[in-house]
């Protein structure tokens, strides 16, 4: 007596159809920002990214190095650091560009 092999067929799903899009997809990144300055300071960052409102940055260790990790867009970013109520540009970042108000904001790039 010869075994048959019983087939089962299996019902295939049809994939979904994803929507093309023409737009490149979103690139961001995360940017380390840091600065140094003493401690118990009003430290915040300010920019373009975030419509100019200082942002607060952290004193972790309450050793004068105040960090902050932002995520960013792909794209031009100016920024200024606001120490003691006072702008600063960022002295680590050598790419800078003079701003409306003749002084130098800080540039990133994504």
């Amino acid at each position: 007596m010869s075994k048959a092999k019983r087939v089962v067929k299996k019902k295939v799903q049809p994939r979904e159809k994803h929507a093309l899009s023409k737009d490149k997809p979103s690139r961001q990144k995360e940017i380390y920002f840091e600065i140094c300055a003493e401690p118990a300071c009003s430290v915040c960052i300010a920019g373009s990214f975030n419509g100019w409102q200082p942002q607060e940055l952290k004193d972790d260790g309450n050793n004068g190095k105040y960090t902050a990790i932002v995520t960013l867009p792909a794209g031009r970013h100016e920024y200024k650091f606001l120490v003691n109520d006072m702008w600063m540009h960022d002295a680590n970042n050598p790419n800078m560009v003079v701003n409306s108000f003749g002084s130098l904001n800080s540039v990133v790039e994504i």
